[in-house]
């Protein structure tokens, strides 16, 4: 198919490269660039949360590009290969694309944007709508070595989000050489001026003179002034020719600019990192935030920064290694909060939309199973094919944690490497012991040679187990008296390959005394250097250590600490560790909560109280953890021992820590007909009655006023008397402050407007006051009248026995004993041969599966509230009525 044509031509201003192609294209004298259709969908339904492409699933996918637009979320995602036969196979595929509803479930399309001709592989994309009458813009990166030595950038703009036209190679995006090398120059960050006239950007680039990144502004996202490099300082660098990162946002939250970059792997011995950095001034210099500024990534690295209805939100790029290799996952979005300096991870409260079902959970009680009976859990099986969502309650009082002997050593090394850039003893050996994992020091090896780090205890101590992370193993730890007669500690029964570049090795049940403890590791001639991904040659020689513990224990417990436990198959569990000021600790235990071994640790650096609220999504073998709707981390739970569905808690003083557990799995194929379904609101509290009037309640769509504002609803009403089909037996006797809105800015008839159509009618109502004949309820249909009238499409009933009745022209019942005010939500699906509902009291679904409606047909919609004999008395709220579009 043809694309559209962009409506407008961007205004022409300076632009510092390709100004002679864009100059022709403003003009007029040549064409946009090169067409691209949608491309052939697979046939792929709605995916679960933890989204991964269903087209070329095997190769590597990542760095998604995600916008909305018209009611749409978008994301454009690249495949990536990192060896020679991986970008042989994935070289000319191009972009990926997939689109949602709710921004929580993924629709997969496949490749949708393919490949430039004259391009070796295209990278990630990001997309912008920089004026509000202008086009969608999208940069894309792209390498074609030799003839550029770096990443490189091109553009592309649509009308509708899913027809691009290429602006072509002559749009290509180069380095300014007053301010930049000639290697990378890519992934443009926009964020807008306080003024409204133009953005700034800010993108991937090697400045020649400061370490940081690139920096320019523009009106329209195409045409570009590149202007001097942004500088980050206080952020050590090792090597001063790599690029600063993988730049993920730039943004600003109050009177604020935030960049977020991501080490990649030629970044630092001590791993990939994510790392918050601001100033006042957009162009800088950014210095770290007071808090919360470097966070240890766990199985994901290039997270990205997303511009989306409800404000600024960031998701990971989330790898989970399996038997097939790396499989690579978008988790669910969060938002992005500030304190004004620093920022956090919050829940996002359009992921509620994963509680399509509750789970019924019982009482927790201690686990029977042996070596577990220090754990307190629910009796259920959870079903992990579908994404779980579990909250609850965590004590954190009462914590004993275990004193870190390391923590108050002194320590030193045989050598220690010096930052290129912002030195300032930024890998000096007590950054290994000050308690943040974040930090750590890096010593070098020459070849043929060794170099060791090495604690003081201060005095002979006992010590009972020594952990380690770092970037390698050492060859070898010892411990001594006197440092002079030295005992080598025998090889640990395991070393973990903490899955992100980080070793963690436990050396446990020593039983000696030592005042010094010595870590070596040497760098043979003969040997590859077992660091980074394939024995990168950049890191060869280096040693990093990140966080070092020395106990008297003979082996870690979690037993008397707050934690979570996810139960697996084999002699090992997995543990959420929580401390009352914020950090976390994630790693294997064993059965009998001994042996625990953190795999990554997580400090948010801040006071989660005497108590927590949790949420734990779950999916197969990948979760997500929050507290108190902080996100803490992502759970990579892969390998050869599944998780069986149960879930434990450690106690305090003969009690389970965790309480007011609830929980519910997701549903993608019912998502748009769920109770958390939302969709356009087209009706909310209308009524075409006066407070205290004695008028019926009838109110047939197509004669209705509009909105109406309702400060101290909720509605009283009596019946007057013996039932009346129409309702006009119904009083309203108090209305609190209900103001009519004649403005009507609405359709006219929404009869029509819902007819085909998917939406949820959803309201409160009270149970009635009077004796087990009597009932109230809400009618909708041709006719919305009772089971009596054969046009009657559906009715709500509540009466005395507290009984729920739906009626289509011969009624069913359905069991609910819930008395009081309930909330109710009603999900027809017009979109099929025969029109279907669904029930949902108080979040809850009465009918596991939609019921078809026999007779829903004609063109309009009538919506009546009834009641039957004179003693009836309640409250009825909060009428809305959503199409899920």
């Amino acid at each position: 198919m043809s694309p559209k044509k962009p409506s407008k031509i961007w205004q022409s201003h300076r632009f510092v490269t390709c100004t002679k192609l864009l100059a022709c294209v403003v003009a007029g004298l040549l064409p946009i660039g090169e067409s691209l259709c949608v491309a052939q969908e697979p046939k792929t339904h709605v995916q679960d949360v933890f989204f991964s492409p269903t087209v070329l699933s095997h190769h590597v996918h990542g760095e998604p590009a995600i916008w909305f637009d018209d009611g749409t979320y978008y994301m454009m995602y690249d495949y990536i290969g990192w060896n020679p036969k991986a970008h042989a196979n994935v070289k000319k595929q191009g972009l990926g694309l997939a689109t949602s509803k709710d921004g929580v479930y993924w629709r997969d399309h496949g490749i949708d944007f393919p490949n430039d001709e004259d391009v070796y592989w295209t990278g990630c994309a990001a997309v912008t709508r920089y004026q509000p009458d202008g086009p969608w813009v999208m940069q894309y990166s792209f390498t074609d070595v030799p003839k550029y030595p770096g990443f490189r950038m091109r553009f592309a703009v649509s009308e509708d989000s899913r027809t691009w036209e290429k602006l072509g190679p002559e749009s290509t995006f180069l380095p300014d050489p007053r301010w930049y090398t000639n290697r990378r120059f890519d992934t443009i960050n926009p964020c807008p001026a306080p003024d409204g006239g133009y953005w700034y950007g800010a993108w991937i680039a090697v400045p020649k003179d400061v370490w940081g990144f690139g920096f320019g502004k523009t009106r329209d996202g195409i045409q570009w002034e590149v202007l001097p490099p942004v500088e980050v300082v206080e952020v050590p660098r090792i090597k001063k020719d790599t690029i600063p990162g993988e730049m993920g946002g730039f943004f600003k939250m109050g009177d604020r600019y935030f960049i977020e970059y991501c080490d990649n792997t030629h970044a630092s011995p001590l791993g990939v990192r994510v790392h918050i950095v601001s100033s006042k001034k957009p162009e800088g210099p950014y210095r770290p935030t007071p808090r919360n500024h470097t966070w240890g990534t766990y199985s994901y690295f290039y997270p990205r920064v997303y511009d989306l209805p409800g404000g600024t939100f960031f998701a990971e790029m989330f790898h989970v290694g399996r038997d097939n290799g790396r499989s690579y996952h978008m988790p669910p979005l969060k938002r992005i909060e500030s304190d004004g300096e620093s920022i956090w991870l919050k829940y996002w409260e359009g992921n509620d939309r994963l509680k399509s079902q509750p789970i019924r959970l019982s009482a927790v009680e201690p686990f029977d199973d042996g070596k577990a009976s220090w754990l307190y859990g629910v009796p259920e099986t959870l079903p992990y094919g579908n994404a779980v969502v579990v909250e609850g309650k965590l004590r954190l009082d009462g914590a004993r944690g275990e004193r870190n002997l390391a923590l108050d050593a002194t320590a030193t090394a045989s050598a220690t490497e010096e930052a290129e850039w912002n030195q300032a003893d930024s890998f000096s050996p007590d950054k290994a012991i000050d308690g943040n994992p974040a930090t750590g020091w890096v010593g070098h090896a020459p070849v043929g040679g060794a170099v060791s780090f090495q604690l003081d205890l201060g005095e002979s101590q006992s010590i009972g187990s020594i952990a380690l992370h770092a970037s390698v193993p050492p060859d070898f730890v010892e411990t001594s008296v006197d440092g002079k007669e030295w005992t080598v500690v025998p090889d640990p029964p395991q070393v973990f390959d903490a899955r992100n570049y980080s070793i963690g090795a436990y050396w446990e049940n020593l039983g000696r005394d030592a005042r010094f403890v010595r870590f070596t590791k040497k760098n043979a001639e003969d040997e590859s250097w077992p660091g980074l991904p394939g024995g990168n040659p950049t890191w060869r020689g280096y040693f990093g250590i990140s966080d070092v513990g020395v106990y008297a224990r003979p082996s870690k417990s979690i037993s008397d600490r707050p934690s979570l436990v996810l139960r697996r198959e084999g002699e090992r569990d997995f543990a959420i560790v929580v401390d009352r000021d914020g950090t976390v600790r994630f790693g294997g235990v064993d059965k009998d909560g001994t042996h625990f071994r953190r795999e990554h640790v997580r400090d948010i650096e801040v006071d989660l109280g005497q108590q927590a609220d949790f949420r734990l999504i779950l999916r197969e073998d990948m979760g997500e953890f929050y507290l108190n709707d902080y996100q803490i981390g992502l759970l990579n739970l892969a390998g050869t021992n599944p998780l069986i569905g149960r879930i434990g808690f450690t106690g305090i003083d003969g009690a389970c820590r965790a309480s007011d557990l609830k929980a519910w799995h997701s549903d993608p194929d019912a998502s748009f007909l769920a109770s958390s379904a939302s969709g356009q609101l087209v009706f909310e509290d209308t009524f075409n009655a006066t407070a205290g009037a004695a008028v019926g309640f009838n109110n047939d769509i197509s004669t209705r006023q509009a909105a109406s504002s309702l400060a101290n609803a909720p509605y009283s009403y009596d019946a007057t008397g013996s039932l009346a089909l129409n309702g006009s037996n119904v009083n309203i006797v108090a209305a609190g402050s209900f103001t009519p809105d004649t403005s009507d800015t609405l359709a006219v008839d929404l009869g029509a407007e819902l007819v085909g159509e998917i939406y949820t009618i959803s309201f409160e109502l009270s149970n009635t006051s009077g004796s087990s004949g009597d009932w109230i309820g809400f009618g909708f249909g041709n006719e919305a009248v009772g089971a009596n009238i054969a046009d009657a499409g559906l009715l709500i009933r509540r009466n005395g026995s507290n009984s729920f009745y739906f009626a289509d022209g011969s009624g069913i019942q359905f069991s609910s004993t819930v008395s009081g005010v309930n909330t109710w939500e009603i999900t027809v699906d017009e979109t099929g041969a025969s029109p279907t509902v669904q029930f949902f009291q108080n979040g809850s679904a009465l009918n596991a599966t939609p019921i078809t409606i026999t007779n829903l047909t004609g063109t309009d919609r009538t919506f009546q509230f009834n009641s039957s004999n004179s003693n009836t008395t309640g409250t009825f709220d909060n009428l809305r009525i959503e199409v899920i579009p």
